[in-house]
């Protein structure tokens, strides 16, 4: 029966109408219109931020829900489509290239999470050789590309880097090729951006846009160093800094660059932390899982102000959700 009903979800979402369609909570939390379709601008952008939102809950990742939810499952869909058919030569600037390749290494780490999880509820990033990392997840333009090609090659640079040695001589050239385009937006920040998945990375939460990537770029890695367990403090510092000091050297090693995002913090730059490459599953119980105190409340909507669930309403016992949902659409009462 599970198996029949499964189908039949399938083939509901396959047959939706290409378009998105927004609850009244999820909208105030990804910017995003009621109704998205992939012509619309940001349309990629959008349906990426709505995932983060859905397989987040604090730090921690639910992949026992990302692995199994309809809903889940469609944006996976929809960003994947939107990286497949992504035109990349039509990209005019260096940061829009570098944001699509951000966004393309988390989701392809997002993607290859998922799928160890459905064989090991308790895996780790290192596992099978850091197979999450170095075998392709993700599609770009026609080219089957692993997350840390990514990283190491079109975003840092690092064609000498052990995760590329794989990589296809057609894949490695693309690489390279892609790596000019970025090259002059790349600075060390980088490396807080690019969400390797495992408890001792910088964690995996939004989607990086052009129009804001350069604070964006700014709170990713001031909220990672200001976490003194894993990015900086008087106990050592990451570990991604004596894995990668070439990459601090134009911003005069990693205590220099520390100390402008951490000016009057004591900062032991000189000893790596232990790096743990076990991933932040969801788990109640866990302080780290509890989703993040914010202030701001959502929009009002017309007629009053919207549940942060969504509006309350009658439900029927085993009622569908309309085509293409993001998120739970309202509380059953």
């Amino acid at each position: 029966m599970n198996r029949l009903i499964t189908l039949f979800l399938a083939l509901t979402f396959l047959g939706c109408e290409s378009e998105i369609r927004f609850s009244e909570a999820v909208r105030a939390t990804v910017n995003a219109p009621a109704v998205a379709n992939p012509e619309s601008p940001g349309h990629g952008y959008l349906a990426w931020s709505a995932l983060m939102a859905a397989v987040h809950s604090g730090d921690c990742l639910d992949l026992a829900q990302a692995g199994t939810d309809p809903e889940i499952e469609f944006l996976r869909r929809r960003v994947a489509l939107s990286l497949r058919i992504a035109r990349v030569p039509q990209i005019q600037t260096p940061i829009e290239r570098l944001a699509l390749w951000l966004n393309a290494h988390n989701y392809g780490v997002i993607n290859g999470l998922i799928a160890a999880y459905r064989t090991n509820p308790t895996v780790a990033v290192s596992d099978g050789g850091f197979a999450v990392l170095r075998r392709p997840q993700v599609v770009v333009d026609g080219h089957s590309l692993a997350p840390d090609w990514i990283a190491h090659g079109i975003i840092r640079g690092d064609f000498d880097h052990i995760a590329l040695a794989d990589a296809p001589d057609p894949i490695f050239h693309y690489l390279k090729a892609q790596h000019e385009h970025v090259r002059t937006a790349v600075d060390p920040r980088v490396l807080f951006a690019l969400a390797c998945g495992a408890k001792s990375c910088p964690p995996l939460r939004i989607a990086f846009r052009a129009d804001t990537l350069e604070s964006a770029l700014d709170d990713t890695t001031r909220t990672f160093l200001s976490d003194a367990a894993r990015g900086a403090g008087d106990n050592g510092v990451s570990a991604l800094f004596h894995w990668y000091p070439d990459d601090f050297a134009g911003s005069n090693g990693p205590a220099a660059f520390i100390g402008r995002f951490q000016p009057d913090e004591t900062v032991r730059a000189d000893h790596s932390l232990d790096f743990d490459w076990s991933v932040l599953i969801l788990d109640t119980a866990d302080p780290a899982c509890a989703p993040p105190v914010t202030t701001t409340d959502p929009p009002d909507a017309p007629g009053g102000p919207v549940n942060p669930t969504g509006p309350v309403r009658e439900c029927d016992e085993g009622q569908t959700r309309p085509c293409g949902p993001t998120a739970l659409i309202g509380t059953c009462r």
